[in-house]
């Protein structure tokens, strides 16, 4: 009997009720009484950026694609731009994810909402190609090529069309990150080390299940879909599109080689497959390697005592062809095309600010507080992450080799035709070379409509 596939819709609701409870959850005082601390620091050392700040009050309203935690880490960047620009009032209203698009579209055909939203990457891009989002390369090209030159390169491919226009920049990152357990593959394993490649993860793996562990590994962020092949896929050279999103290039031979080691994690290991699988067996020691996202990092540093040098968070090993790849989210930051001229003037300065050491400290220690995360796209700032030393290495590294989603026109709706052919294979047991040529097709067309 063919087993049911996961819909998008049942995949977003386990991921968000299983991200949320990650947020909500308190804090230890170590990190509330160093978050008090720098944030006296910060009101003295705010850089002085020359921006125009306007001469009568004026109010930027932002609407924040999130929860509560994301709303207030940017109220504490906009207190802090309001020291230098004393006349300017940041407001920030969260909107759910499930929100963001239907009540964005509302406001760019009413004219009338937020002056600055953030949102899903490439939201950034389909907003803007409806007419809804400044370009800031056009209006503000100074501005653009300061960020841009302090964005990774992959993230900042992702949040530009072909065609080069500039409709958001990446506020925050969430980065696809590799778990284990040292303390097993030390004693299980014999290992000091994490595994450096593909082939010695999965002789890891096999040596891990010979010993007793049935699903010695959990892919939690990207279970059976996109973003669970998508590391694979682009370390070993493949791609969904060509770089100008003209075609297809997803039926290859490396989208098949990467397809065949991320469904044995399944079919060989027996990874779980409900929808948002639990990190239970990895705490309690059952499974030993764990693909999620950063946001477990704050969680076992301040809530899992009995785990402390006992795991570590890690970059992606390196596929047959050398090279590493993980996959990195996130949300852009963009102004509307209805603000008004000096609120798109004065949101552009903000926006520069947001990537300033003073404002991303802020967002890290606010975050940090609410046992959260905030990642800037930008490799200088890493030392600012109040996490331990080699955590913030692991993070670092990670950062060095994403990438964000594809750019091209149809993504959002064509990727469950790879969500599709991934289910088909580790659930139904499809044929992978023919799920291949299906997904591609889906893709294709998709492109072309």
């Amino acid at each position: 009997m063919k087993r049911a596939l996961l819909t998008r819709r049942q995949f977003v609701r386990s991921v968000a009720l299983s991200v949320g409870s990650v947020i909500a959850a308190g804090c230890a005082p170590k990190v509330v009484e160093k978050v008090v601390k720098e944030t006296v620091v910060q009101q003295q050392e705010v850089e002085k950026l020359v921006t125009p700040s306007p001469a009568s009050p004026l109010t930027i309203k932002v609407w924040t694609t999130g929860g509560d935690v994301e709303a207030q880490m940017m109220l504490q960047a906009g207190d802090l731009f309001r020291l230098s620009n004393p006349n300017v009032t940041i407001q920030a209203e969260p909107i759910s994810w499930n929100d963001s698009a239907s009540k964005t579209l509302a406001a760019v055909a009413a004219r009338e909402g937020p002056d600055v939203i953030t949102c899903g990457m490439g939201w950034g891009i389909e907003l803007g190609r409806q007419g809804g989002m400044v370009d800031l390369k056009e209006s503000y090209p100074d501005i653009t090529l300061e960020i841009k030159e302090r964005t990774i390169p992959g993230i900042w491919n992702a949040i530009v069309p072909p065609s080069g226009e500039v409709y958001a920049v990446e506020w925050q990152s969430t980065l696809q990150m590799m778990y284990y357990r040292t303390d097993l593959l030390k004693e299980l394993c014999g290992r000091e080390t994490p595994p450096d490649t593909w082939d010695d993860l999965t002789a890891v793996l096999a040596q891990l299940q010979a010993v007793g562990k049935t699903s010695p590994i959990i892919v939690q962020w990207g279970n059976l879909n996109w973003m669970g092949l998508f590391m694979f896929l682009y370390a070993q050279g493949g791609r969904f599109y060509d770089e100008q999103c003209s075609g297809v290039v997803f039926d290859s031979a490396e989208t098949r080689t990467a397809m065949k080691y991320f469904t044995d994690f399944y079919l060989k290991f027996s990874a779980p497959t409900d929808g948002w699988p639990d990190a239970v067996p990895f705490v309690m020691g059952d499974a030993a390697v764990m693909v999620t996202g950063n946001w477990m990092i704050p969680e076992w540093e301040l809530t899992k005592p009995e785990l402390a040098e006992k795991w570590m968070a890690s970059s992606f090993p390196k596929a047959p062809s050398g090279t590493r790849a993980t996959f990195t989210g996130g949300t852009v930051v963009g102004i509307m095309s209805y603000a008004k001229p000096e609120v798109r003037d004065t949101a552009a300065h903000f926006i520069r600010f947001l990537y300033t050491p003073e404002a991303v400290r802020a967002e890290m220690n606010y975050a940090a507080a609410q046992k959260s995360m905030f990642i800037p796209p930008s490799p200088e700032f890493m030392d600012l992450m109040p996490v331990s030393e080699v955590n913030k290495q692991a993070i670092r590294s990670t950062l060095a080799d994403a990438f964000g989603p594809p750019n091209c026109k149809g993504w959002d709706q064509s990727s469950q035709h790879v969500d599709r052919a991934i289910q088909e294979v580790v659930l139904n047991g499809a044929d992978l070379d023919q799920a291949v040529k299906d997904a591609a097709a889906g893709l294709q067309a998709g492109l072309g409509a």
